[in-house]
């Protein structure tokens, strides 16, 4: 190859390239460059960042957005009539026309799906192209469905079941991070690298792989930058429900059950169930080793006791029981019988208000979401039997404070989440009993007042979020000190905010934001202390000044966002602001979205 390009000038092209060893592009490179004549274009395309972030290192990498439809159509128009003959087949164009849509901007979907219809003039034909997934209408090596496995196959092979179990996400549905992770972890999917790495840090890994190879799409960050939710596209998705096979089957009603023998992940798309009763005699034998069943849409009416029932009793080996989005007044104690059950999600039920004690006795359960239950009371008495619960996320309309006792035997609980617990006057200091937990989110709690003094044993504690709390007082007990291993604060919507007590020593302290905290006119002086401090987002609030300690407390910070405080921004105007020189060393600076580079940059 050498030889041949000697002194020549080329446009040299790597079309879908995977290879991620940097060893083998640097010789490739290498020998591209040792002899090209001046003008010689490499081109390389891949879905996978990491890819072209090791090619691209002297020039960015240039993103392709999704084809507009008019282009797609005008693609499709081509492929399947001679110039003119559409207009022969109205019909036919309108059915082409949700075909392209279908096909998401893709030009290759849409050329292989012109290419099948391109001698088919059959209305049925092209119906049965419009509703059926691609992975069962292309099988011709060329296509998109080939193209998209080779993307599959770069896939590290601990991260590929990860990626078929995607496909029990209902198409157009978001895939949210955290849900998507612990129903990973539910089916023994994650593999630590090292004893000492946490499963979530593994879900998280994989979860940037699939993002990163583009499987994942339209991300949207959190405000520290982490991406917490996406899209599958519609391709990828029957990509996904091609390499699960036979173990992802998707019901829409009873008849299919017989279809399921070698299922062991059910979505049950039948969105109406008033009345109905779970047909369990239809189930085949084998179908009982199912491990996951989930509700992918709402179900319209109530879901009657007896149904429940025969789905409990139909599937004993089910580690994941999905009802998000369903009502129901109660669910049956014989959930207790489910022993290898470790998610469970009723989330979004309108009716349901307590649960059974007997929820207690599932001893491998890890996930609880009790999110949007706006009926729902008091947790179960015996909920601290729940030795292996990892995340709770729990609404309530008439609980006044966490039990005490019930905290005290949750000694895995990792992440918990209280929202719109509108009666929450306490966390009890219980809370102090959560040695493990690294995650709290505290939501929409009106009546929240203070936090317990046993906050400063969460020795774990690396998030904190507090959101919408409008009598909640900072400044009060002990609760924010000595919060050591803290790494991320968010304080938003709290009227009464109006700064941090001096035990507030979060020496680990690299992300803060504060919003919507109209009592704040300066920052607090306690966070002095928080050297590693690296980004620090100030929106909405009436400061009258950067604080003149910033520049030699707050070493590290790099990014500084400030957004909706009129007298801040005034006063922060590049080099003409009072307050400028107190932040011109930071190396990203953003004033009302219009981002100025420090002298630091």
């Amino acid at each position: 190859m050498r030889n041949i390009l000697q002194g020549q000038r080329f446009f040299f092209v790597l079309d879908n390239m995977w290879t991620e060893d940097s060893n083998q592009w640097n010789e490739l490179k290498d020998l591209l460059e040792s002899g090209a004549a001046e003008g010689s274009i490499v081109l390389v395309t891949t879905r996978s960042a990491k890819v072209a972030s090791m090619v691209s290192a002297n020039t960015p990498a240039y993103e392709l957005t999704r084809l507009p439809f008019e282009d797609c159509w005008s693609i499709f128009l081509r492929c399947v009539f001679k110039e003119g003959e559409e207009q022969t087949y109205p019909r036919l164009v309108n059915i082409g026309k949700l075909i392209v849509d279908k096909c998401g901007g893709v030009p290759l979907a849409v050329q292989t799906l012109g290419s099948l219809l391109c001698v088919e003039r059959s209305e049925t034909v092209w119906k049965n192209i419009l509703e059926n997934d691609l992975w069962k209408i292309d099988r011709k090596d060329g296509g998109i469905m080939s193209a998209l496995k080779l993307s599959y196959d770069g896939i590290p092979s601990q991260v590929k079941p990860c990626f078929q179990h995607c496909s029990t996400i209902a198409k157009g549905n978001s895939v949210i991070r955290e849900i998507i992770i612990q129903k990973w972890m539910a089916l023994g999917l994650l593999h630590p690298t090292s004893e000492a790495e946490e499963l979530e840090a593994v879900g998280d890994r994989y979860f940037d792989e699939l993002l990163s190879r583009s499987f994942f799409q339209d991300p949207v960050h959190d405000w520290q930058g982490v991406v917490w939710k996406c899209k599958m596209h519609d391709l990828v998705h029957d990509l996904a429900a091609s390499v699960a096979g036979d173990e992802q089957a998707v019901v829409n009603d009873e008849k299919q059950l017989k279809d399921t023998e070698r299922a062991r992940h059910i979505s049950w798309s039948e969105k109406e169930l008033l009345g109905k009763e779970f047909p369990k005699e239809q189930l085949l034998e084998a179908a009982r080793r199912v491990l996951s069943f989930t509700f992918p849409y709402i179900i319209e009416g109530q879901i009657s006791n007896s149904f429940l029932n025969g789905l409990i009793s139909s599937f004993k080996c089910l580690r994941i029981l999905d009802l998000a989005e369903s009502d129901y007044k109660e669910l049956p104690s014989s959930i207790g019988e489910l022993k290898h059950l470790r998610f469970l999600d009723l989330s979004g039920n309108r009716m349901i208000e307590a649960l059974p004690n007997s929820v207690c006795k599932l001893l491998n359960l890890q996930t609880l979401f009790i999110a949007r239950c706006e009926k729902f009371g008091e947790l179960p008495r015996d909920i601290d039997k729940l030795v292996s619960l990892r995340i709770l996320w729990l609404t309530s309309s008439k609980m006044t404070t966490l039990p005490q006792r019930g905290l005290r035997g949750l000694t895995a609980l990792r992440h918990l989440y209280l929202v719109d617990c509108v009666e929450l006057e306490s966390l009890s200091e219980g809370l102090g009993h959560l040695t493990a937990l690294s995650k709290l989110r505290i939501l929409s709690c009106p009546k929240l007042a203070t936090l317990p003094n046993s906050m400063k044993l969460l020795t774990s504690l690396k998030k904190l979020q507090l959101v919408d709390c409008e009598t909640l007082d900072l400044m009060q007990g002990k609760g924010m000190t000595d919060l050591r291993k803290l790494e991320s604060l968010a304080i938003i919507g709290l009227p009464n905010f109006e700064g941090l007590p001096d035990g507030f020593k979060s020496t680990a302290l690299q992300r803060l934001l504060i919003r919507d905290c109209q009592g704040l006119t300066m920052l607090p002086e306690s966070l002095k202390s928080c050297s590693d401090l690296e980004r620090l987002a100030i929106e909405d609030c009436p400061l009258s000044g950067i604080p003149h300690w910033l520049p030699s407390s707050l070493i590290s910070l790099r990014q500084l966002t400030i957004e909706d405080c009129p007298e801040l921004s005034r006063r922060c105007v590049k080099d003409i602001g009072q307050d400028w020189p107190l932040i011109s060393h930071i190396h990203l600076i953003d004033i009302n979205g219009k981002r100025i580079q420090g002298h630091g940059s």
